[in-house]
C-alpha cells in the first residue's frame, strides 16, 4: 500500500513548498539557502520533462497535502535526482516511497540510469539511495555554499544500454 503519490506541482502548493525548502534543516544540504514564495511559484511553472533542465514532481499524501517534491533532471537517457522532504515527514519512510516511484517512472519512459549526487555529510540521503541500489561511483571535491565539501555521486542502471529497441 502506497502512502504518497507524485502529481505535478500546483501553484497552491507554492505556500508549503516555500515554507518547508525555506528552512535551515531542509536547506542544509541543497543548492538554496533561503527559498521565498516567489521561487516556489516560479518552480510550479516550469513544464515537467524538458531535456536538460530541472523538473519537480509533488510528493502528496491521500488528502493532497504536500510533504515533499523530487527533482529530476533529464539528459538523454540519464537523469539526476534529488529530493527534499518537510522534516516533519522525514524519518518516516516517505523519501524511499516518492523516490522508487520516480524510478519507476523514468523506467518506463526509457532511461538507462538514474543518478544521485550527495553532500557526503548527508548521511540519510546516502541511506536512502544505497536502500534503493545505487551504487557509489566517485567521490569528488567541491565547494557548496563557499566552503570545500565532499560530493558522492551514485547510480543506479535501469537498462543496459544494448537493451535499447
Amino acid at each position: 500500500m502506497t502512502r504518497i503519490r507524485l502529481r505535478r506541482l500546483r501553484l497552491s502548493d507554492a505556500p508549503a513548498l516555500a515554507a518547508y525548502r525555506s528552512r535551515p534543516e531542509v536547506a542544509r544540504y541543497q543548492s538554496w539557502s533561503d527559498f521565498s514564495l516567489a521561487e516556489a511559484e516560479a518552480l510550479t511553472a516550469h513544464e515537467f520533462g524538458v531535456e536538460g533542465e530541472w523538473s519537480q514532481l509533488a510528493v502528496v499524501r491521500d488528502n493532497d497535502l504536500l510533504i515533499g517534491d523530487v527533482g529530476i533532471h533529464f539528459e538523454g537517457e540519464r537523469a539526476e535526482i534529488g529530493f527534499t522532504f518537510a522534516p516533519e515527514f522525514q524519518r518516516h519512510g516517505y523519501a524511499t516511497e516518492a523516490v522508487r516511484a520516480v524510478i519507476d517512472l523514468l523506467r518506463k519512459r526509457g532511461m538507462r540510469e538514474v543518478i544521485g549526487i550527495v553532500d557526503a555529510r548527508n548521511v540519510s540521503a546516502i541511506a536512502l539511495l544505497r536502500r534503493l541500489g545505487f551504487i557509489l561511483q566517485r567521490t569528488e571535491t567541491a565547494e557548496f555554499k563557499g566552503a570545500p565539501c565532499e560530493e558522492h555521486v551514485f547510480a543506479l542502471t535501469l537498462r543496459s544500454p544494448s537493451a535499447a529497441l
